[in-house]
């Protein structure tokens, strides 16, 4: 199983947003892991949540935990890598935002994500400012979009949350996980797509 590298608090404000969804509501999800997990046991009804996913490694872990996890195959887990050497993106690293050669990723090139039911977006893979201003074309006035791990990196994604409504900024108050174990702060932004 893979549990989300998010805080307790992050997980409670994405399970308030599920659960006020419709039964019927489209979900998408930039980056993939212990959130597609933990969307996977939330979905009732018709929901379907979109996911894309560019690491190879993380697409197979994460489709293997989905194998018991989403008996009902609620969950499109869809991979598209760059086209360019991996090295060009290190992990936590400012260079993680280069939208070289991602098209296919940020664009979800091939998936047949039904747009206009989309009522929640999470970005929490790469290239995150290229897929909040990608998502700003696609979603419908105050869809919920959540972009987690904004807290000290503000100055990596600022011009593309400015396309947005923020609705909760991070507390940075809550204990949670991370790869090491490590408590860490609470890092999710809420946004909303604006009022027409």
């Amino acid at each position: 199983m893979i549990d989300p590298m998010m805080t307790l608090d992050d997980q409670q404000i994405i399970t308030a947003a599920v659960n006020a969804l419709p039964d019927d509501a489209v979900l998408v999800e930039y980056g993939s892991g212990g959130s597609t997990v933990m969307f996977s046991k939330l979905l009732r009804g018709n929901q379907k949540l979109y996911t894309i996913e560019h690491n190879v490694d993380w697409f197979h872990k994460v489709k293997t935990a989905l194998q018991t996890a989403d008996p009902d195959k609620r969950v499109s887990l869809t991979l598209r890598t760059p086209d360019a050497d991996a090295s060009v993106w290190p992990f936590g690293h400012y260079y993680e935002e280069t939208p070289y050669a991602c098209a296919d990723y940020i664009h979800a090139t091939g998936v047949d994500i039904p747009w206009s039911q989309v009522r929640l977006a999470l970005v929490d893979g790469f290239v995150r400012g290229s897929v909040l201003a990608m998502l700003a074309t696609k979603l419908i006035p105050d869809t919920p979009v959540f972009l987690h791990d904004y807290l000290d990196r503000e100055a990596w994604y600022d011009w593309a949350v400015r396309l947005y409504d923020v609705i909760q900024l991070p507390s940075g108050s809550s204990p949670g996980y991370n790869e090491r174990g490590a408590v860490v702060a609470n890092t999710l932004l809420s946004l909303k797509m604006k009022s027409a």
